[in-house]
């Protein structure tokens, strides 16, 4: 599987990914577009990922997930639970 760099990942912007939840063997999945964020600060490799807000029956990232593109490749992994400016979410570790 092709993996989504960091650089490639700003390039190419953040729609058209996807969430798969651990261990549903691809049943349990969900598009992200408009969850999630991305600091452009020097050394950042981490996405976030909001789960506050939405409605019940939107999939929520939790640690041990992973993040597709559209295109089939590897974007990364989410880490941990987070809260970033009273938000809760998920932190997404992406590859350099």
């Amino acid at each position: 599987m092709p993996l989504l760099t960091l650089e490639k990942l700003k390039k190419r912007g953040l729609d058209g990914l996807y969430l798969f939840k651990c261990g549903s063997l691809g049943r349990d999945s969900a598009l992200l577009d408009g969850r999630c964020s991305l600091s452009m600060a020097p050394g950042e490799t981490r996405m976030f990922i909001r789960n506050a807000g939405r409605a019940n029956n939107e999939l929520k990232s939790a640690p041990g997930d992973f993040i597709l593109s559209s295109d089939g490749e590897f974007v990364g992994i989410v880490i941990a639970n987070d809260t970033v400016d009273n938000v809760r979410g998920s932190r997404v570790f992406l590859f350099e």
